[in-house]
């Protein structure tokens, strides 16, 4: 089961006025953990992305 969390305008994760979505298999876990967890992810996922294009995968 996956969660489509989203961010609205009463929450901190909204404050550029920009939609942000994620998709989550943690249902049990409130829209701002997800985005806080997201954001914490989110450099690994760059790093990855990055030394893979470097060792040429």
């Amino acid at each position: 089961m996956m969660l489509l969390s989203c961010c609205a305008g009463k929450s901190k994760c909204l404050e550029s006025k920009v939609l942000n979505a994620f998709l989550s298999t943690y249902v049990s876990l409130e829209t701002e953990t997800i985005s806080t967890y997201y954001a914490k992810l989110w450099p690994i996922e760059i790093n990855f992305r990055q030394s893979k294009s470097n060792l040429g995968f």
